[in-house]
């Protein structure tokens, strides 16, 4: 019985291991250049939402600086959306899930852009090969 166990685990193995690697060669194949490319798209998001809220305006001190809100801007954009994903928090889950979903939403449109750009920046960095040698 045991040696049947052993036989099994190591086809087990023999069976697995090959997959999860080719697996995560190609999640790795795909994940950094997306990454990279969702920061450039999240950092240029943060470029036109500053822009945005600088306005015209502003440059002339005609008025003042007045940062908007990624939630003011998603009500602005598609309010049943935002209806949508509260009721759902809400309903279906602890309510306090869309405090802690929505409290990142009420930072600044650019500030929030930036900040997602550049931890999808770090997640899609060159990474330097180790070469660990045992003599």
């Amino acid at each position: 019985m045991a040696s049947l166990m052993r036989m099994l685990a190591s086809l087990a193995r023999l069976l697995t291991l090959p997959l999860l690697r080719a697996v995560g060669g190609v999640l790795v194949t795909i994940a950094v250049p997306l990454s990279r490319a969702l920061a450039g798209i999240c950092l240029i998001v943060a470029a036109v939402a500053l822009a945005s809220d600088m306005g015209p305006g502003s440059l002339s001190r005609q008025r003042s600086f007045e940062p908007t809100a990624v939630i003011e801007n998603w009500h602005q954009l598609a309010p049943a959306s935002l209806e949508t994903v509260q009721s759902f928090l809400v309903n279906r889950t602890r309510p306090w899930i869309w405090n802690a979903f929505s409290a990142p939403l009420r930072l600044p449109s650019f500030v929030f852009f930036t900040v997602l750009g550049l931890l999808f920046g770090y997640l899609g960095r060159h990474r330097q090969r180790v070469n660990i040698f045992a003599n």
